[in-house]
């Protein structure tokens, strides 16, 4: 029996291959438009190839690392961003030395980089040649330490990357990178590599390269555009650190504040916490360097010239605890820029992190070393730094060194204060004729004053050469202070028994009280013997005598190096005073 054929079911059929052919079209189409070739090229190869034998070597990675990054060099994006979540932390650490390859005597041990798979940046950074002080971030073994991660819930780091607004993808401050690359050179060089992959196919490369014998690292980011239209490109890279806040006072340096600095070829501004309280800091133009720095350490971040348009400095995370470290984090914005498909971009930098060394700041030759803030006398201090580390050289001990350089420094005054002090021991012995003055001319002061400037130069006295030694060991005296406050060469530097830190006072450990500070106001005390109150000047007396009490407690908070010096130096100026009484004591005869 015949059957005819339905044409509703036909017209079905006809849809449904009409259907089956579209999706084939469409699927086609999509691959061709925005799918990678299925078989990788041979740099992907390559890549695989190499993240695997890093992975093996490395058990931080694990299978997990290996998988992911297979999954971006095939181009499965979803799948990498799908199992980017819940990739777990990994680090890998650099250790490298320093002191070790250099001839500087006072450069101290190396350091330690640790960097997270967690937005490639430097998590950690363990300076491993100083203790910390009270109130430092450490690591567990007591270390400085001047990395920040996560403090206060804010994604911040050294050298953390992210994108700002007007770039066309997103790369958060901790995306997800895989480990590509880590070569030790037979130098020692240390080269490592991080990468990764968006959901727009934009590659972010993260190359650090550590040199031995140096606290400075090169950095490189490069952003390859894989996709198939041109994207914008509005990187920022930062700095964080954590650090007691120090305001200073009437003894403090000020440079020994926690700050977060910004430079141009203009201007260098720096914000403590107090700064930001209410408002974020910025500076524009060529931007030189940004950094984080503390009392003796820095981190800071050099662009290439012309990279950088601003340096942005956030206002404070919150307030801060009565215990826990204040933070301060800055960020360079680099210029924005567009790649087109294919197209890729190299953004170098480096990076100085570690102590803040005069030699060492010079060499990056951006002016860092003007974060050390020597003051007003920086033309004093720079070059007792240099003189005291090169007898720390010779001797092998900075205590020695400061006592060494008191000696050089009264050799280069003698010829002045030898002067001064014979007209001060000139001046005691004309003591009885200003008595007689005094009492003769009591009624008319006019008259004494001419006749004691008449008694004055018939002996040839200048009655104004007594300041002369004071005036010139001031300017030495504020110049050692901050040199010995302020350098990292004298920090945790020890010179004998009790005294242990040249940068702090001391401390005798059974009394807890410094003893060098009473050694000073002894020595100023009986240095009055040898320095007689002028006669016409009886209010001097009352000065004279309460200096000595003065000094003692102005040293309680003075550093150890600075009492040293003082006490070299009364000791050097009793023996000449007590020479020149004993020659000049008649008062005949004077150096002139």
């Amino acid at each position: 029996m015949h059957q005819m054929s339905d044409p509703a079911q036909g017209q079905n059929n006809t849809r449904f291959g009409l259907t089956v052919m579209m999706a084939a079209i469409f699927m086609m189409f999509y691959q061709t438009m925005f799918m990678p070739p299925a078989d990788p090229s041979v740099d992907n190869e390559n890549q695989v190839a190499s993240t695997e034998a890093v992975a093996k070597n490395n058990n931080t990675q694990g299978t997990v690392a290996n998988s992911t990054n297979a999954n971006v060099a095939n181009g499965n994006i979803e799948e990498q961003q799908a199992t980017e979540d819940n990739t777990p932390e990994s680090t890998k650490s650099i250790q490298i030395p320093v002191s070790e390859t250099r001839d500087d005597a006072a450069v101290r041990g190396g350091y330690i980089a640790t960097i997270s798979n967690k937005g490639a940046y430097i998590k950690d950074f363990v300076l491993d040649g100083y203790d910390a002080p009270e109130g430092s971030r450490v690591d567990a073994d007591g270390k400085i330490t001047l990395g920040l991660s996560d403090q206060g819930g804010a994604e911040v780091g050294l050298m953390s990357l992210s994108t700002r607004g007007e770039s066309d993808f997103t790369l958060r401050p901790n995306a997800t990178y895989q480990l590509v690359k880590n070569d030790v050179a037979p130098d020692g060089e240390q080269t490592i590599i991080y990468e990764h992959v968006t959901n727009e196919q934009v590659v972010i490369r993260r190359a650090y390269t550590f040199h031995p014998g140096e606290f400075t690292l090169a950095h490189d980011i490069t952003i390859e555009n894989r996709g198939v239209r041109s994207t914008n490109v509005a990187l920022d890279i930062g700095l964080a650190g954590a650090g007691i806040e120090s305001g200073g006072g009437m003894f403090a340096a000020s440079s020994a504040q926690f700050q977060s600095v910004c430079k141009n070829e203009e201007e260098r501004a720096h914000y403590t916490r107090n700064d930001l309280e209410e408002e974020h800091g910025q500076l524009d133009g060529h931007i030189k360097y940004s950094a984080i720095s503390w009392h003796y350490f820095i981190a800071a971040l050099v662009p290439n010239a012309g990279d950088v348009e601003s340096c942005y400095v956030p206002g404070s995370l919150g307030e801060q605890k009565e215990d826990d470290p204040g933070v301060l984090h800055n960020r360079l914005q680099y210029k924005k820029f567009a790649l087109s498909p294919g197209a890729n971009k190299t953004l170098s930098s480096k990076a100085f992190l570690g102590p803040k060394q005069l030699e060492l700041l010079e060499a990056v030759d951006v002016g860092l070393e003007e974060n050390l803030e020597f003051g007003f006398f920086e033309f004093i201090s720079k070059p007792i730094l240099w003189v005291l580390v090169w007898l720390y050289g010779l001797l092998g001990n900075f205590g020695w060194a400061i006592i060494v350089l008191t000696v050089l420094i009264k050799v280069v005054t003698f010829p002045l204060t030898q002067k001064s002090y014979v007209s001060m021991q000139q001046m005691k012995v004309v003591g009885p004729a200003l008595k007689e003055l005094q009492k003769k001319y009591a009624h008319d002061r006019a008259m004494l004053g001419q006749k004691q400037m008449e008694l004055y130069k018939e002996k040839g006295i200048n009655p104004l050469a007594g300041c002369l030694p004071m005036l010139l060991q001031m300017p030495i005296w504020f110049a050692l202070f901050r040199t010995l406050w302020n350098s990292v060469e004298l920090y945790q530097q020890p010179f004998v028994s009790w005294i242990t830190d040249l940068s702090q006072p001391d401390m005798l450990p059974l009394l807890g009280l410094p003893l060098l500070p009473f050694i000073v106001g002894a020595l100023m005390f009986a240095q009055t013997a040898f320095q007689p109150t002028p006669q016409d000047q009886p209010q001097m007396k009352y000065i004279m005598m309460g200096m000595p009490v003065f000094m003692v407690v102005l040293y309680f908070s003075m550093p150890s190096g600075l009492a040293i010096y003082s006490i070299t130096n009364s000791a050097l100026t009793m023996i000449q005073q007590a020479y020149i009484k004993r020659q000049y004591g008649d008062g005949q005869s004077a150096a002139t």
